[in-house]
């Protein structure tokens, strides 16, 4: 019973180390003060606080704290 478990951990991991990869490579964000897009570097990023589209990061640009909005990057 107890390798079920970790099987079904392990398979939950993949898919959030997946979905963080994707979102990344997707994904970024538009600060609210100097409007510059980046892309956070750190996990912690993912962690903080954010609601539905804005998260709260620190911008790397202004380094000023704000709700950034979520931006789709274009296709190269």
């Amino acid at each position: 019973m107890n390798e079920y478990y970790l099987i079904f951990l392990v398979i939950i991991a993949w898919i959030i180390f997946r979905l963080f990869f994707w979102q990344r490579k997707n994904y970024g964000y538009k600060c609210p003060h100097c409007h510059t897009e980046f892309q956070p570097t750190s996990w912690l990023a993912y962690l903080g606080p954010h609601i539905i589209f804005r998260r709260y990061v620190k911008c790397p640009q202004c380094q000023k704290l704000g709700w950034a909005s979520v931006i789709h990057k274009q296709a190269s």
